[in-house]
C-alpha cells in the first residue's frame, strides 16, 4: 500500500483513474466488500492535487534531514517541529532519513503527503538533486529556501550517513552539480557546522543568492522552525536570513553552553553569494604574498578541520611589516566586509568567512591533495599551493 500511495502522490490523474480501475475489478468478482475498503483506504491517501501544484506558495521550504548518525534523537523532534507549521503561503518538503527508512514529506496547508522511500544515502548526489527536481516541480514558489540539516564537514561536505567512521557524505562539487538541476536558491540554511568557508561559499555562488552558515560549531536543539516558518511570510529573503541569526542567537540552550564551553565560538553569519567573485579576486592577490609573512601565526583553529577566519588571518598576515602583504590583507579585509551583509558571534573573533589554514601538516590521511584540488576555489586562488609553501608538501 505505500507503494501505491508513492505512485498516487507522482500522479493525482493517474491515481484517480487507478483507484477506479482497482475498485472496478474487484466488484465484478464479487468482491464487493474488499472493492468499498480498497476504494476507502486509497481515496484517503492524502495527495497533493493537480491544482494544487499550480498554485504559487510565497515561500518553498525544502529541509535536506540527514540524521543516520548519533544525531536521530535530534532530528525526531525537528521533524515534529517542522511539519506542525500549517500554511498555504509557505510549501514544506523535507526529505528525512534516521536510522530507519528514508521518507519524504510534501506539505501546504492541511494537505500533506508521506511517502516511504525505502532507504537512501543521503551522501549520494543523486539523491539530493531528486529531491530537489521533485519539490520544486511539486511547489511553485515566489522564494525559495533550503535548509541542510545534519552534520558538517567544512570543504570536506556534509550531510553524513552513518557514523563519522564509515559515513558517506555529500563532497562539495557534488552539492554544487545537485543544485543546478533547479532554479537558483534565494536562501542556503547551513544547520550544519564548519558550513560558512570560503571554499563551499565559492562553489555555490551561482546557486544561491544567500547563505546562513557558522564557521565553528552549530547547536541542533531548540531552533524553533515553526515560528521560524510563520514570522517569515510577507518578508524578503535578506529579512529571513537576519531574523533566522537573531533567533538562533536567542536560543536558551547556547546561554547554557556558552558557560560550559567556551572553546567554540558560537554564532551565525549571512553571507551575499554575489559578492564572491569580487572576494576570490583578493583571496588569489594574497596567495602570493611571501609565504614567510603566514608562518607563525597565532589563529584560533575551528573543531578538528583545520579552518580560521579569514578576516583574522588576513589580519595577522597585515601585521607581519611586509608592505605588500599589509595592501594585499587591508583589501581582503574590505571585501569579507562587504560580501557579510549580517553577523552574529558570542566573541568578536569570527567575521563571517572561513578558510582552511592548518597550523600543522595534514598528515591525517585525508586525501587533501585529492579532495582539495578538486574544488573550484582551490582552482582559481591556488590556495592549496600556498599552504604546501607554508607548510611543505605533506598532504597525503
Amino acid at each position: 500500500m505505500k507503494g501505491t500511495r508513492a505512485f498516487l502522490s507522482h500522479s493525482p490523474y493517474l491515481g484517480n483513474l487507478y483507484i477506479v480501475c482497482f475498485t472496478y475489478y474487484y466488484s465484478m468478482k464479487g468482491r464487493l466488500s474488499i472493492a468499498i475498503v480498497t476504494l476507502l483506504v486509497l481515496s484517503s491517501a492524502p495527495l497533493i492535487s493537480a491544482e494544487e501544484r499550480t498554485v504559487k506558495s510565497e515561500w518553498l521550504v525544502m529541509v535536506y534531514m540527514s540524521g543516520d548518525n548519533n544525531l536521530a534523537k535530534i532530528a525526531v523532534t525537528d521533524l515534529d517541529s517542522i511539519l506542525s507549521f500549517k500554511s498555504d503561503d509557505v510549501a514544506i518538503a523535507v526529505l528525512y532519513d534516521d536510522l530507519g527508512p528514508t521518507k519524504l514529506y510534501l506539505q501546504r496547508g492541511d494537505t500533506r503527503d508521506e511517502i516511504d522511500m525505502g532507504e537512501l544515502n543521503m551522501g549520494d548526489q543523486k539523491t539530493m538533486s531528486q529531491f530537489l527536481t521533485r519539490a520544486t516541480s511539486a511547489f511553485p514558489a515566489e522564494k525559495s529556501m533550503l535548509i541542510i540539516w545534519g552534520h558538517g564537514s567544512a570543504w570536506r561536505g556534509f550531510s553524513w550517513d552513518g557514523d563519522e567512521g564509515g559515513a558517506d557524505q555529500l563532497t562539495i562539487p557534488e552539492f554544487s552539480a545537485a543544485l543546478s538541476a533547479i532554479p537558483t536558491l534565494d536562501l542556503i540554511f547551513f544547520h550544519s557546522c564548519l558550513m560558512a568557508n570560503i571554499e563551499t561559499l565559492y562553489q555555490i555562488r551561482d546557486d544561491a543568492k544567500l547563505v546562513i552558515a557558522s564557521e565553528d560549531s552549530l547547536v541542533g536543539e531548540e531552533v524553533k522552525f515553526q515560528r521560524i516558518f510563520k514570522e517569515m511570510v510577507g518578508k524578503e529573503p535578506e529579512e529571513v536570513a537576519k531574523m533566522i541569526v537573531d533567533d538562533y542567537m536567542d536560543m536558551k540552550i547556547l546561554r547554557r553552553i556558552a558557560l560550559k564551553i567556551r572553546k567554540i565560538d558560537i554564532g551565525l553569519g549571512v553571507i551575499d553569494l554575489e559578492k564572491l567573485d569580487v572576494l576570490i579576486e583578493f583571496v588569489k592577490t594574497f596567495s602570493k604574498v611571501n609565504p614567510t609573512a603566514f608562518r607563525g601565526l597565532h589563529l584560533n583553529e575551528f573543531e578538528r578541520y583545520r579552518t580560521v577566519d579569514l578576516y583574522s588571518l588576513a589580519r595577522e598576515v597585515k601585521d607581519e611589516g611586509d608592505q605588500e602583504a599589509e595592501a594585499a590583507a587591508k583589501k581582503l579585509m574590505e571585501a569579507i566586509d562587504d560580501s557579510v551583509i549580517y553577523l552574529k558571534y558570542r566573541s568578536g573573533d569570527c567575521h563571517g568567512i572561513s578558510i582552511t589554514f592548518p597550523k600543522e601538516e595534514m598528515n591525517e590521511n585525508w586525501d587533501f591533495k585529492d579532495l582539495y584540488s578538486e574544488l573550484v576555489f582551490s582552482e582559481l586562488s591556488s590556495w592549496d599551493d600556498l599552504l604546501f609553501s607554508v607548510m611543505g608538501d605533506t598532504g597525503n
